[in-house]
């Protein structure tokens, strides 16, 4: 790994997980001290940060995380509804029948033991692991990553980790059962069931969050 990768590498799993949330300043002096790299690697890796839409960078100001609107997050929504239904009907025609069955008895298990606790393995990229289409795939990682910092931003709360877990569960038992289409149907239920609960947890949050309503 280069300087540039590790200094790019760092910063965008800082502004992932929101350790500097949307509209922070990023004290250029600062983070090279902290991450042990020179100005050329560091201002590499902020240019490329800035071409995927994480920073924006003002002449002779510095460089601070762009914010998030909410256009930004009905836009992710959006396309997650299209993309992740064809992406499940590609996944059922090839995931093996064991590893599905398995996923689907891990998570009722857990449902019986700890509602709280978190899936070992997520839905959605079970599901991208088998769709054998590396476009599809990399537009779904590139979707992954938004949706990630909005749920650190959203709160990873106990009430909504349950609501998702369920969901999930309600699809994997539509794809256990070989019912592509309910299976689809479950998954776009889901993805409108998060967007809702996102936008009324924002709006909610105005003026605490860095949010462009």
């Amino acid at each position: 790994m280069t300087l540039k990768e590790k200094a790019y590498a760092i910063i965008k799993e800082r502004i992932i997980n929101c350790v500097y949330a949307p509209g922070t300043v990023l004290n250029e002096k600062q983070i090279i001290a902290e991450i042990g790299v020179s100005r050329t690697p560091f201002r590499e890796a902020a240019t490329a940060l800035k071409q995927e839409g994480f920073v924006q960078i003002v002449p002779r100001k510095g460089m601070y995380v762009s914010p998030i609107t909410l256009k930004d997050i009905s836009n992710l929504y959006e396309i997650r509804e299209v993309l992740e239904p064809k992406a499940l009907e590609l996944a059922m025609e090839r995931i093996p029948a064991d590893i599905l069955k398995e996923y689907y008895g891990n998570m009722k298990a857990l449902q019986k033991v700890d509602n709280s606790m978190e899936e070992k393995e997520d839905l959605h990229k079970l599901i991208l692991k088998y769709v054998d289409n590396a476009l599809l795939e990399q537009m779904l990682n590139d979707l992954y990553t938004s949706n990630h910092r909005l749920s650190f931003l959203c709160g990873r709360d106990a009430q909504n980790l349950l609501v998702t877990k369920g969901q999930h569960l309600r699809i994997a038992k539509r794809m256990v059962s070989g019912d592509k289409q309910a299976a689809m149907d479950a998954m776009v239920y889901h993805i409108k069931s998060s967007k809702e609960r996102a936008m009324r947890y924002l709006h909610e949050q105005e003026g605490k969050l860095n949010i462009v309503l």
